[in-house]
């Protein structure tokens, strides 16, 4: 059986300093543990993202091997 997996976080986005050379920063909050993240800019943010299907991956071998 295939099971899906998804991921559920309130982002938030938000420019600090002026509108043209202000930097841009994120925020991600899980809801079922309320645990936030902060990213000092979107490269972060989407770094993060990234890794969260090889994160799963990994625990899933973990498992599987008992490390």
């Amino acid at each position: 059986m295939i099971t899906a997996k998804y991921y559920s976080y309130l982002i938030r986005i938000w420019q600090s300093g002026d509108q043209i050379q202000g930097n841009w920063f994120a925020s991600l909050e899980d809801p079922e543990t309320n645990k936030t993240v902060y990213f000092k800019n979107m490269h972060e943010l989407f770094e993060f993202l990234d890794t969260l299907p090889k994160k799963d991956k990994d625990s899933k071998k973990s498992t599987e091997t008992g490390y």
